[in-house]
């Protein structure tokens, strides 16, 4: 990644964490990855979410999109924003079921 792609992704990353906590205060909601793109047109947000409920949050952070995405353009100097989606990172709990399982196992 190029150096201005590693500083856009720096800035989407604490735009969208500091507005995600005016959002969901008290919800614990960590970005995990910002990947932009070479020509940063485009940039991918993962998140992970630590609730129950992740599926209504994870909406809830959708729902809010138009007004991260101000948050982002008050605070990024580019001429043309880059096209955001968000997504939810499931690798916690994939890795939670891995240990799950290797417990079974060696508990049989």
């Amino acid at each position: 990644m190029l150096h201005r792609n590693r500083r856009l992704a720096a800035v989407v990353e604490k735009s969208f964490a500091i507005e995600l906590n005016k959002i969901l205060p008290g919800i614990y909601v960590s970005i995990t990855e910002v990947d932009v793109s070479a020509d940063s047109k485009f940039a991918t947000i993962w998140l992970s979410v630590m609730s129950d409920d992740k599926e209504r949050i994870f909406t809830e952070v959708i729902n809010n999109k138009p007004r991260l995405m101000q948050a982002l353009a008050e605070s990024v100097n580019v001429r043309r924003l880059p096209s955001v989606d968000i997504k939810l990172d499931n690798r916690l709990d994939y890795a939670q079921h891995i240990s799950n399982k290797i417990k079974d196992i060696n508990r049989e």
